[in-house]
This record gives structure tokens, sequence and C-alpha cells, in this order.
């Protein structure tokens, strides 16, 4: 006898009163959990869930760009009889979906999403239509879209005291935060003091001190500065400076300036000590500032990738405006699993070693995904080498002027670009170009990057396109298992479909309840 599938879901809130409490949910009538379950001894489940929950994931949402995506979904419960209609007062906090037996314990369903929610959508019932409440669900990607920069300047100095900005000036503005590698990055900073000659870099009450400041310049040029040992407090504030001086507060993330240099002073620096200075180190500290530290997986505690990378952030800025650009500079996806653990992968041709196989009979329906990827990549332009201040060459110092440092002052980016005047040829106009902002802050870096992602984008070595294909299949829980990028066999020859592919999408209980959905790219 089949067992008969069953859906679970818990949805946790908390009351007005700050009372979390939970929604135990079911997809049909659902045994308690048994007396003997570890996890949830005697729990039952009320059958609400309107239809099958919905979760989609992909690796990511625009391959042209490396650019991060969001796994999203839905649950539909029954409100017909109002008791739920208190949650209209509540504050949704999360929800984790399951697929599994009736009457087994937690630890033998699959858990299929451990999802942050939205707010609460509600129909009101009338006539034949019964009353429901939408939940829709994120993954924890969704964290990402939230502010990393918190702390704004008070605009309460009072003369050369104070680190606060005054009124007028600088007061609301959000501190920066610098990550990484900006030796070269010709950072302005943000002038705190301006008769104390005090510029902060990287606010360290907020975000831990910062590694080190490696230059300043002036209009471009060296400044000619020294630096005195690096001191902190009472002993930063009142230090002796000669006009050739320097003095740094890394706790703080403060620099002063003894002498007096020209309009545009910029520095050199390396960003948060405990973020590191490479795309894996300085993911896991974002995560690990999030909230999310608990959260790392296996594949990504264990990431490493040496070039190094860096960012610096002084207006109001999301998580992801830090986190796309790192995570290009390593090709790499980093997202949640079904349990809510943060892995990573990095995006490559399959390589011939997939874990299971669908041949053609498996095969429910086949689409093309993204019809762009069908048509090859013949340049790659990855930008690297940032800088936060350009230089037109009346501002810059004499000794700069004609100089290759001219030219460089005057491109926030620097290029890498790889191509194939073959694939041009072969394919005209068809044939793309894709441009991809990395943190990266090495040339040879960039250069091993845009060929990377040449290959991946080019035509296979056959010559043929690549594709990204669609194909819903009956769900088992070995596909529930599958992890994005692993690899799958596929065999349709009535399309001339076949070899080696690689997961970069999966989408549960779709297009059927019976059906999961996969989004292929080989």
């Amino acid at each position: 006898m089949t067992e008969e599938i069953a859906w679970i879901a818990e949805f946790d809130y908390q009351r007005p009163s700050g009372v979390a409490e939970t929604l135990h949910l079911s997809r049909g009538a659902v045994r308690p959990m048994p007396a003997s379950d570890p996890d949830r001894p005697n729990q039952k489940y009320r059958n609400r869930l309107v239809e099958v929950p919905s979760y989609q994931t992909r690796a990511l949402s625009d391959p042209s760009t490396l650019g991060g995506s969001i796994g999203t979904g839905n649950l539909t419960v029954s409100n017909a009889d109002g008791a739920l209609s208190y949650l209209r007062d509540c504050r949704p906090v999360a929800v984790r979906v399951w697929r599994g037996v009736s009457g087994r314990p937690l630890v033998a369903w699959r858990q299929i999403a451990a999802a942050r929610p939205g707010p609460l959508r509600w129909e009101i019932g009338s006539g034949d239509q019964a009353g429901r409440v939408s939940i829709p669900i994120l993954d924890a990607r969704a964290d990402l879209e939230d502010a990393i920069l918190d702390a704004t300047y008070a605009g309460t100095n009072s003369g050369a005291t104070g680190y606060e900005g005054e009124v007028g000036g600088i007061k609301g503005q959000t501190k920066p935060i610098a990550l990484g590698d900006l030796t070269d990055a010709h950072v302005p900073g943000v002038w705190v003091n301006q008769p104390a000659s005090v510029a902060q870099l990287h606010d360290g009450a907020d975000a831990g001190p910062m590694a080190a400041v490696t230059a300043i310049w002036d209009r471009g040029g060296n400044a000619q500065l020294t630096a005195l040992s690096d001191r902190t407090g009472s002993a930063f504030d009142t230090a002796a400076l000669t006009s050739t001086q320097y003095v740094t507060d890394l706790v703080r993330g403060y620099c002063r300036i003894g002498g007096t240099l020209g309009a545009q002073p910029t520095f050199g620096l390396r960003g948060a000590a405990a973020a590191g200075d490479t795309a894996p180190s300085i993911l896991r500290w974002l995560l690990t500032r999030r909230g999310h530290g608990t959260r790392i997986g296996a594949s990504l505690a264990a990431w490493a990738a040496p070039a190094k990378v860096g960012v610096w952030l002084e207006q109001p800025s999301s998580y992801r405006e830090a986190w796309d650009p790192i995570a290009a500079s390593a090709a790499a996806w980093v997202l949640p699993d079904a349990t809510g653990q943060w892995q990573v992968g990095t995006l490559a041709a399959p390589l011939g070693a997939p874990v299971l196989s669908l041949s053609e009979r498996k095969i429910k329906e086949l689409s093309v995904a993204d019809a762009t990827i069908a048509q090859p990549v013949w340049k790659v332009t990855v930008r690297w080498g940032r800088i936060y201040r350009t230089f037109a060459r009346n501002d810059l110092a004499a000794v700069v002027i004609g100089t290759a440092a001219e030219t460089r002052l005057a491109e926030e980016w620097r290029s890498a670009v790889a191509k194939s005047q073959a694939v041009k040829t072969l394919w005209g106009d068809q044939a793309r170009e894709i441009t991809i902002d990395t943190a990266l802050r090495s040339e040879a870096d960039a250069e091993a990057l845009a060929a990377q992602l040449l290959a991946l984008f080019g035509p296979r070595p056959d010559g043929s396109p690549r594709q990204l294909l669609r194909v819903a299949t009956e769900m088992t829980d070995p596909l529930l298992d599958l992890a994005h990028g692993q690899e799958v066999a596929l065999s349709y020859p009535l399309e001339g479909l076949t070899g080696s592919w690689a997961v970069w999408g999966k989408r549960p209980a779709a297009p059927d309840d019976h059906l999961i959905e996969l989004e292929l790219f080989g």
C-alpha cells in the first residue's frame, strides 16, 4: 500500500503583548506527531492549508549580471470561520514547511523551507468564496535588503571638540563602513571635525575596529605624511602632530592630519579587521552582522577564495549593495538551503558528474527558462579596482598630471575584458556582451574571472549554445534533496537534449502538487 504524502507548515508570530506563538497547519488531515517524537511530541496540525505550499529558489535572478535572487512562495490558509482573524494584529516572524507521511516523527519528514514571512494578505469571505489569509514566504536572502548602516552623525561638535559634525553639516548622514582591501581605493572619508582635521573612514563603534590606514593622498599624489603609532580615546584626541604627521584611531575608525592638505585628500585603508579581505570572509561577516551567524552552513564555513576584495559604504545602503559585488567577484551564489542554513557554490559549467538521471519518460513538461542563455556571450567585461573619488585634471597635484595615475584617477572603475572573436563571427548580432561589477582589487583576478565567465556563458566545447531549461518531473525525495549546483543526467532525444546539466533552480509542487520543477543549465 502506497503511503499518502502530506504537507505541514509552522507559522511563528508575535502577539501585540510580545508573546510568541506558533500556528501548526496541514494540508488535509494529518495524525498528531508520535508521543516519542523528540521535536514535536503529540503535536497536532490543523487542516487549514487551502493548497500545497509553493516555494521557489534560484541561484541567480539575472545570469547576465550574476544578480542574486530571493526564494519566494506562499501559504494560503483558510479563515472561513474567522478563527484566525486575530492574526491581523500580530507580527509575522518565521515559516517552516515539510513534506512527509502522516504519523511519522518530524525527523522523517523532508523540510522544504525555512523562510521569512512577508506582510499577510487577507481575503474577506463573500458568496461562494470563504475567507482566507495568504502568508507570503521569502528565503533569508530577503534580509539582505535591510539597511547595513544604522548610526548617523548627531551634529553636536563644539569647535575642535567632538566627531559628530556640526548642525547644518553632516548631521543626519550615515557613518561609513569599510570592508576588505581598499589600499588603492582613494576613499574620501567623512570629515567629522574640520577644525581638528579628523576624518572618519569606518564606524568602528558599529562595525568593529578597522585594520589599517595604508596611504594618504593629497589631490591624487602622495601626501608625504608620516604615521605616529595608532592611538585611541584621549591619546588620539590630544596627540601632538607636526605638519608632516598623522595619527589613527583604528578602534573608532578615525584619522587626524597634522598639516593642511588640498581640498580633496583621499585614503588607502584596510577595512573592518574581523571581516578580512576575501569574499568568503566578508560574506560570512555580513551574515553574522545581520544575525545569521548561527546559520552558516558547512559549505560556506569551509569556503576559501584568495582574491582580494573591498567595498566602502557611506550612503544609506543595504546589505545587498555590499553582498552582490563581493559574491560576483568569486562567481558564487550563496543561498539558504531548505533548513535555512547558508550554503555556497561556484557558477560553473556541468562537469559530467550527475547524481541522478531524468529520462524522457520521466519528464512531464519541458520548456526554455531563459532564452537569452542560448545567445552565446562573445565578450565579458569585469569592472574592478573601484575608486571612491575621481579627479578632473584641474583637481590634481602637478606631480600627477601627465602620468599613468592621472588616467587612473579620472575613472571610477578599471576593466578586464575577455572575448572570443570566433563566437562573434559565427553568431553575429546574436552574440551577447555582458558587464559584471565586482569588488575585486587585482587585475589578474579580474582577468581570470572574465575568462571564467566567457567559458561559462559562451558556447559548449562542441560549439552549440548553452541553454537554461525548465523541467517538470514527478516529485521524489532524491529530487527534493538536490542541492543547487549539483548535476542531473538528462536524456530527451526528441529535442536532442542529453548530457549532464547543473541545477540552478528548484520549485516543489509545481506545476502540479505531485511534481517538482527544476531549472537546469547545460
